[in-house]
C-alpha cells in the first residue's frame, strides 16, 4: 500500500497538494494500491474530497480512523432531529436558531451551508453552542459535513477550552484532549487519552499520537510506502516509528538554505533528518533531473527525478489562442502572496514597462500568505501609481481562462522546486519571463526560445524581456510554438512512464543510482 501523506485536504489546495492528488490518480489508474491520509481534524474534509474528486474510501485521516468513522453511510442530523424541551423559544434568523429560556439564550444551532453539489440534507446542523446564564460559552459542539457530532469542545467560566472529545457516530469518545492554561492565558494540551479494542492509551504530546495512527496504518498495508510530501508534518513521527518504515522523501522546493548554493550551503533542516534516517529513508523524489543529480552527488542517497504534475492530453492537442484574441499587454504572474516570491520587484519592473507600453495590466494570482507582505504591495502600488495597472486575484483553481487570455507569464520566485503553473502555461502557448533560478525554472523555460531567463533580482533585464513579449508580435508567435512544444515533455504518457520505473525499481532497488529514466 502506498499511503500519500498531508496534514488536510483543504478547500483551496497549494501546489503540493495538487502534486499529491494527480499522483493519486495517476496510481489509481495504474492499479497501484493508493490513499491520502491527513492527520489534522478538519470536519469539512469529505466535502473538500468530493471537490477534489477523491474516493471516499482512499482518504483516511487520524481522527476519522480513532473515531471509527474513515467510511460512514449513516443518517445526516438535521434540525427536526433537536429537542431540547418546552422550556425555550426558537427564533430563527439565517443560518442560525436561537433558543431561549425567559430572555435568557441557551442555545444556538448553526445550519450547514450548502456547498458544491455535495449531497447536505435540508437544515443540516453544522454546530450547536450552549450558554450559561451569563451568556458564557460553555461547550460547543461541532458536527461533521457527513452529519454526525464529531467533536465537542468544553469551556469553563472564565471562556478557555479545558476538554476536547472526539466522537464516534455512535455518541461514544474515540479520544480525548485535555487542555490547561498557560502563565500567557493560552491553551496547552496536556494529554491525549485513546480508546481502542486494544486498551487505554495515554499519550502527552500529538506527535506520539500520530506515531501510533501511523504504525497501525503501517501494520494495517503491509508492504507500506509512506510519500512525504510535507516533511514538517510527517518525518517526526515517521522516525519514531518501531519499525523502520519505508519513506519515499518528495522534494518541492530547494534542499539547500541557500537555494541558489546547492553544493556548498548547508541542507535544510528537513533534508538533513532525511538524510540521518537511511535506515527508513528510501531516497528522494525530486521535480526535475539537475535537483535529483546535486541532491545524489552530495549526499549519496538514492534519487529519482520525476515531474509532480503532467498536462493532459487534450490540452497538449488543443490549438492555443492566437495573440489577436489575447489581451495581448497584459502579464499573469501565479503566486501566493509571500515575501520568497518577490512579487515587489515584478511591481518595480512594471514600472518600468508601464513607460514603454502605457496601457499594461499586470493579473496576481494566488492566495494571501502573508497578509503584511499583501499590505505593502499595495502601499508599493499606491506609491508608484499603478494601481490601476494591477490586480491580485486571488486563488484561482483552474488558470485556464488566465493563460488563454493572457500573454506572458512573469515568475519572481527567489527559489524554486518545479513551477507548476509555468507547466500549465507552457501548454496553452504562453511564454516566460523568470529569474533563473534552483531549480525547474531552467528546465521549463530554454531562454530566447519560450520565454527569457533573468539573474536573479535583475529587475531592469525582467522589464525590459517582459516588455520584448509585450510589444513584438513576431517574437511572441514564436516563443508561443516553442512553449506549447516544450510543453509535451510534461505529458501525462511521460509522467506515467517515470512512475512505472519508479515502482519496478521500489521491487528492485539499485543501490547508488539517479533514476532520470
Amino acid at each position: 500500500m502506498i499511503y500519500l501523506m498531508t496534514d488536510v485536504i483543504r478547500y483551496e489546495f497549494s501546489g503540493i497538494d495538487y502534486a499529491i492528488r494527480q499522483r493519486y490518480r495517476l496510481f489509481k489508474e495504474m492499479g497501484v494500491p493508493v490513499k491520502i491520509i491527513s492527520t489534522i481534524y478538519n470536519r469539512f474534509s469529505d466535502l473538500n474530497r468530493f471537490r477534489a474528486g477523491i474516493e471516499a474510501e482512499d482518504c483516511v485521516n487520524m481522527n476519522d480512523f480513532f473515531q471509527q468513522a474513515v467510511i460512514y453511510h449513516g443518517p445526516r442530523r438535521t434540525l427536526t432531529d433537536l429537542d431540547f424541551g418546552n422550556l425555550v423559544t426558537p427564533v430563527r434568523q439565517a443560518r442560525q436558531v436561537h433558543y431561549y429560556k425567559g430572555r435568557y439564550r441557551v442555545v444556538t444551532v448553526t445550519l450547514a451551508k450548502p456547498d458544491s453539489g455535495y449531497p447536505f440534507a435540508p437544515d443540516q446542523i453544522d454546530k450547536i453552542d450552549f450558554y450559561g446564564h451569563r451568556d458564557q460559552l460553555l461547550q460547543t459542539d461541532y458536527y461533521d459535513v457527513r452529519g454526525f457530532l464529531s467533536m465537542r469542545h468544553i469551556f469553563d467560566e472564565d471562556g478557555y477550552l479545558t476538554t476536547e472529545q472526539m466522537m464516534q457516530p455512535d455518541g461514544k469518545v474515540g479520544y480525548e484532549n485535555t487542555y490547561q492554561k498557560d502563565d500567557n492565558g493560552h491553551n496547552v494540551l496536556q494529554q491525549t487519552t485513546l480508546q481502542t479494542d486494544d486498551g487505554l492509551s495515554i499519550f502527552t504530546t500529538r506527535q506520539e499520537l500520530i506515531t501510533d495512527f501511523l504504525s497501525r496504518l503501517q501494520a494495517i498495508g503491509q508492504p507500506a510506502y509512506f510519500f512525504a510530501d510535507w516533511p514538517e508534518m510527517g518525518d517526526a513521527p515517521l522516525f519514531a516509528l518501531p519499525t523502520h518504515p519505508k519513506i519515499i522523501a518528495v522534494r518541492h522546493s530547494a534542499h539547500t538554505q541557500d537555494p541558489n548554493d546547492p553544493m556548498k550551503s548547508p541542507y535544510v533542516d528537513r533534508v538533513q533528518k532525511e538524510i540521518d534516517h537511511p535506515e527508513s529513508v528510501i531516497g528522494f523524489v525530486t521535480a526535475t533531473k539537475s535537483q535529483a543529480t546535486d541532491l545524489h552527488q552530495r549526499s549519496g542517497v538514492k534519487t529519482w527525478a520525476i515531474p509532480p504534475a503532467y498536462n493532459e492530453s487534450a490540452l497538449l492537442e488543443k490549438t492555443s489562442v492566437p495573440l489577436n484574441r489575447r489581451k495581448k499587454h497584459t502579464i499573469i504572474s501565479v503566486a501566493r502572496i509571500h515575501p520568497e516570491k518577490q512579487l515587489d520587484q515584478l511591481i518595480d519592473a512594471l514600472q518600468l514597462i508601464q513607460q514603454q507600453v502605457p496601457d499594461v495590466q499586470l493579473e496576481i494570482y494566488g492566495y494571501i500568505n502573508d497578509q503584511s507582505y499583501y499590505q505593502k504591495l499595495q502601499k508599493q502600488l499606491v506609491e508608484t501609481h499603478l494601481q490601476d495597472h494591477a490586480r491580485f486575484m486571488g486563488y484561482v483553481p483552474d488558470l485556464s481562462k488566465p493563460f488563454d487570455q493572457g500573454a506572458v507569464l512573469a515568475l519572481t520566485g527567489y527559489y524554486e522546486g518545479f513551477n507548476l503553473a509555468l507547466m500549465q502555461s507552457l501548454a496553452h502557448g504562453m511564454p516566460a519571463v523568470a529569474y533563473d533560478v534552483h531549480y525547474g525554472i531552467n528546465e521549463q523555460i530554454k531562454d530566447g526560445q519560450n520565454g527569457f531567463l533573468v539573474p536573479l533580482n535583475d529587475r531592469r533585464t525582467l522589464a525590459k524581456r517582459l516588455t520584448q513579449v509585450l510589444t513584438d508580435a513576431d517574437l511572441w508567435q514564436a516563443q508561443s510554438v516553442a512553449a506549447k512544444k516544450l510543453a509535451q515533455t510534461y505529458s501525462k504518457a511521460h509522467v506515467v512512464a517515470k512512475w512505472r520505473a519508479f515502482l519496478d525499481d521500489l521491487q528492485a532497488p539499485v543501490d547508488g543510482k539517479i533514476q532520470n529514466k
